[in-house]
């Protein structure tokens, strides 16, 4: 036997956890393969150096395995020796096993999460080689139960998909293309992060001008009596511990829920409500060091009576001032936390008269020091009460202009308007205007046969939506038949879909064009006049 050379296999040592009879066949490779390289040819040795590199374990097992004696060769030497030994341990660890289960086990077998296509198929071959396929038919029947359990047990339904469109498929096919298409998955989600990377760069930092407890943390807990928001347990998470009402004078207890007021002191002034929320309500502020996105949302303001420049910001619900443009009168709880960690107090606050042109509104605004190199910030308050960034009229969509059609023989009918309270008039005189301003309807200036009446209903936010009563008219409308889809159809049009989006148009219908000639048709009376309107309106069927 010559002097062993190259890399010895380690020991063999058992695992009843796994397939062990499939680990020791692979081992056992590794041993021939060392053993030729040694240069060992004798049965003889070779079973000396295979009992050797085995180890303990292994040597117990062989002393419990009876081997039969081969018989001499014609040389004399027993050359079957070391085969009768081998077959006799792989005969060990894999004893006979139940096609049926084995088979049964094979179907159940499903690519595991974050597993490659190639380790998937690795594990079917091996689970299809105890599953005796080949003996029963030709050998390329087990290639076909490959193949057919590779399709159905794939993860992804886009690979699986793409593995059916092809009638005429082979398992080295399959496994090429199902590699392939993995591989461009994996490869266009690198091209995803890569394309959104400049965009998270762009802008350097965010500023989030806040209470010390994030206005998310305060929806888990309940009502508090004192101030009527939600908060942590405990007065001194209440914002109302030190504040005074404005009915009783008591400290304690914000206005809104003071259960000794009186009936004349029922509404809240804008100044109280005002104040409570300076004391609880969280604000934020979000500035963006980007000089090209400044520039583009920048404006000079009036701040009592003194130009300044700031920053048109859509996302933060209160401004914010420096110190150079108005002093603080009045000290505030807020402190802004940035969110890369930073903490930045503020000066307090101040009320402020902030006009362009002809308008000017009175805010209360947050004020911090110049040399921190803050800049000015215009929020919500200002932007949206001096319509600073309000378009002026509600986008049309571009569609062919809608038609209202009306029976020939139908006689017009006109309505007398309704009467509406004083006390509302002011309201929807401000209504129309909006609606006029924003180009969805028109004053009528000459005689018209049809006129409908308004309708004004209050919405759940208080404010005021004008209605028409257009049930004349639908009489006469002669209606287009549209085959609406059944639930089931829609259901089957579904099929497939991972991905819901929910969107809600504003002004749906004021977003669509009517024709010039079915304006007249919808003409309603107010004690402004008669307007009639420009855009799709509903309720007329």
């Amino acid at each position: 036997m010559s002097a062993p050379k190259g890399r010895a296999p380690k020991e063999f040592v058992p695992d009843f956890s796994s397939n062990i009879g499939a680990d020791f066949e692979l081992w056992l490779e590794d041993v021939d393969d060392y053993l030729k390289i040694c240069g060992v040819t004798t049965a003889a040795d070779k079973k000396r150096l295979f009992l050797n590199l085995a180890g303990l374990a292994v040597r117990r097992i062989v002393k419990g395995i009876v081997v039969p004696t081969p018989p001499a060769q014609a040389d004399g030497s027993a050359g079957c020796e070391y085969k009768a030994l081998t077959d006799a341990v792989i005969a060990h660890f894999r004893p006979a096993t139940n096609t049926t289960s084995e088979r049964h086990r094979f179907r159940q077998l499903r690519q595991n999460e974050g597993e490659s296509v190639t380790s998937f198929v690795g594990r079917l071959r091996e689970a299809a080689d105890r599953c005796e396929f080949a003996s029963t038919a030709v050998d390329t029947i087990d290639q076909g139960q490959i193949r057919e359990q590779l399709i159905e047990g794939l993860r992804s339904q886009e690979l699986r998909k793409e593995l059916l469109k092809e009638s005429k498929l082979t398992l080295a096919n399959a496994v090429s293309k199902a590699v392939t298409l993995e591989s461009s998955i994996t490869d266009s989600k690198l091209y995803g992060d890569a394309a959104a990377t400049p965009l998270s760069n762009s802008f350097s930092h965010i500023h989030r001008v806040s209470h010390s407890q994030p206005a998310s943390a305060h929806k888990k807990f309940g009502k508090c009596k004192y101030c009527g928001r939600s908060h942590p347990r405990g007065k001194q998470h209440c914002p109302a511990a030190d504040a005074t009402c404005g009915n009783c004078s008591k400290v304690g207890h914000f206005t809104t829920v003071c259960l000794s007021r009186k009936s004349d002191n029922a509404r809240m002034t804008s100044e109280q409500v005002e104040e409570d929320d300076a004391n609880y309500f969280c604000d934020y502020a979000f500035s963006v060091n980007t000089s090209q996105h400044q520039q583009l949302f920048r404006k000079t303001l009036i701040v009592n009576g003194r130009p300044g420049e700031g920053l048109l910001d859509t996302s933060a619900t209160r401004s914010v001032l420096t110190d150079d443009v108005v002093q603080p009168t009045r000290k505030s709880d807020r402190i802004s936390k940035a969110d890369n960690g930073g903490v930045i107090s503020t000066l307090g606050m101040a009320d402020v008269t902030v006009s362009v042109g002809s308008r000017s509104i009175v805010c209360s605004c947050f004020v911090v020091p110049v040399a921190s190199g803050r800049q000015i910030l215009y929020g919500q308050d200002v932007i949206s009460e001096l319509e600073l960034l309000t378009s002026a009229e509600i986008n049309v969509v571009n569609v062919t202009p809608i038609s209202i059609t009306v029976d020939p023989d139908t006689t017009p009918t006109a309505l007398p308007p309704r009467r509406h309270a004083f006390s509302i008039r002011d309201e929807i005189a401000k209504e129309l205007d909006r609606l006029v301003k924003h180009n969805i309807i028109e004053p009528v200036r000459e005689a018209t046969p049809w006129v409908s009446s308004l309708v004004p209903v209050r919405k759940s936010s208080g404010a005021l939506r004008l209605c028409v009563d257009y049930r004349v008219l639908n009489k006469s409308v002669v209606r287009e038949r549209h085959l609406l889809p059944t639930v089931d159809e829609i259901n089957a049009q579904l099929d497939g879909a991972t991905v819901f989006s929910v969107l809600d148009a504003e002004s749906g219908f004021h977003q669509l064009p009517l024709a010039d000639e079915s304006r007249p048709f919808t003409t309603f009376a107010t004690h402004k006049g008669l307007f009639r309107f420009k855009r799709l309106r509903f309720g007329i069927a």
